[in-house]
């Protein structure tokens, strides 16, 4: 057994080493001075002061990772508890703490563009460019994990803010990441199967990584769709199916995941040359959608969106021989946005402890089905302006009520409606509405000059008496 001088010196020992320690992760860690305790003071959260000691310990004395991994376990608390005030300061202290941590950026974002949401589950949009913030962090630190390129392309660009053209350039950035060392294993990730391989490339006979065919490649194929660019989008899902046929072969532990992928390419293959060669002819002569859209203030803050347009489409339709029968068709969503006059959205917002959201800005977005011609739908917006920091604060003199009808969106526009007025709406227009900008409302950054992509938009500006006053009152 030890006696007691040499237990005190075994102690001592420790003790002194500790101070080079931390001297050593000083200079190793430049970045810890961002998450110590006392620069978190005037922030709008007290999170980095609530933390044990032992946390800050823990990262002082190297096992950043270790801490980060509890403190994800910590906000996964906070996430199943609804307490999604406290999950953007802790996602910024782990990702400060662990730059790797893939899993943290991707949740972190998904968090922030739907997990704050007003009494109606309708998501404050005003976190949306913290969100890009957040990913373009995680790739500039994992720049060879194309997952969160194509989370950044799909889940922000593509479906939040229908920016197609954003979409296309983070794709193909993922399309191009290249691996430093080929003789490395290429990771395959356990969740989303989303994997890096290497390809021939045609015109140097070299060895280049290509992200894995489904996410990145599909993705990239719709996104060029949305966007008008039918020619690019036949191309690509020609190199889809090719990746698969070669993965089935080179990879069999995952030919089952590359056959189904191979069986949706060459099934949006054929389905896209054909509807190539069959709109051409079904858009020449452009249905109008006469839109009809106004506003009901049915009590202070208190609203009903409503309207009516013509959407005719495909009733029936077989691809193979284009037998159609045409009709009005129900499934088109209408969008609509009330927000703050003069206010423009940053593209960007700088992430970090003291989250400068614009508190004071006022900001919904909505959308209402169309069935029978006709669209309604209700928002009370009076129960998120109450309390300390309200979603819908109503601060604003003039307020600018914006709705649409985008047909390059999925979720706005059915196929069989889109078999009538195109992809982009080539075959729609309006005698009154018709916006041919390539501005989609919400869409951060814009025009997309590239897009070809038409709207339908009807714009009401209203008053701050307008909004707070009593009674049912109709503006269009």
């Amino acid at each position: 057994m030890m006696n007691q001088s040499k237990r005190t010196l075994g102690i001592l020992a420790v003790l002194l080493l500790y101070i080079p320690i931390v001297f050593l992760q000083s200079v190793i860690d430049p970045m810890r001075k961002q998450f110590e305790l006392a620069n978190t003071a005037g922030t709008i959260n007290t999170v980095g002061r609530a933390l044990p000691i032992e946390f800050t310990l823990g990262a002082a004395t190297g096992f950043r990772e270790a801490i980060a991994g509890l403190l994800w376990v910590r906000t996964d608390k906070f996430f199943h508890e609804g307490n999604y005030d406290a999950i953007v300061p802790m996602v910024r202290i782990i990702t400060w703490l662990d730059p790797q941590n893939v899993d943290v950026y991707q949740t972190g974002a998904w968090h922030l563009d739907y997990n704050f949401t007003d009494a109606e589950q309708r998501s404050d949009r005003r976190y949306l460019p913290l969100s890009v913030t957040l990913l373009e962090e995680g790739i500039a630190n994992n720049p060879t994990t194309t997952k969160l390129y194509a989370d950044l392309a799909f889940t922000h660009y593509f479906r939040k803010m229908c920016n197609y053209e954003k979409s296309i350039e983070w794709y193909r950035k993922a399309s191009a990441v290249r691996v430093i060392d080929p003789k490395q294993p290429l990771s395959v990730d356990p969740d989303t199967g989303l994997r890096d391989h290497y390809v021939v490339d045609a015109i140097t006979h070299k060895p280049t990584p290509y992200a894995d065919p489904t996410i990145v490649g599909h993705g990239l194929a719709h996104a060029l769709t949305a966007a008008g660019d039918i020619d690019g989008a036949i191309k690509q899902w020609q190199f889809c199916i090719s990746e698969h046929k070669r993965l089935m072969v080179e990879s069999p532990s995952t030919a089952a995941q590359d056959s189904s992928g191979l069986h949706v390419s060459e099934k949006n293959l054929n389905e896209t040359l054909m509807r190539k060669q069959f709109r051409v002819l079904d858009t020449k002569t452009p249905e109008d959608i006469d839109l009809h859209a106004w506003l009901v203030r049915t009590a202070p803050m208190k609203f009903r969106f409503e309207g009516t347009a013509n959407f005719v489409g495909a009733k029936k339709f077989t691809l193979e021989g284009h037998q159609v029968t045409w009709g009005p068709v129900d499934g088109a969503r209408i969008n609509f946005r009330l927000e703050d006059a003069d206010y423009e959205q940053p593209q960007s917002l700088p992430f970090d402890l003291s989250v400068k959201l614009p508190k004071h800005v006022t900001m919904m977005q909505d959308s209402g089905a169309v069935s029978n011609g006709h669209f309604t739908r209700r928002v009370n917006m009076f129960d998120d302006s109450l309390g300390d920091n309200p979603m819908y604060p109503f601060r604003a003199k003039r307020y600018k009520v914006t709705f649409w009808f985008n047909p390059a969106d999925p979720a706005s526009c059915p196929p069989n409606l889109q078999d009538r007025i195109g992809w982009v709406g080539e075959g729609m227009t309006d005698k009154n509405h018709l916006d041919v900008s390539g501005i989609v409302p919400g869409a951060l950054e814009g025009p997309q000059e590239k897009s070809r992509v038409r709207l339908v938009t009807k714009v009401i500006y209203l008053t701050r008496d307008d909004i707070m006053g009593t009674g049912e009152k109709k503006f269009e």
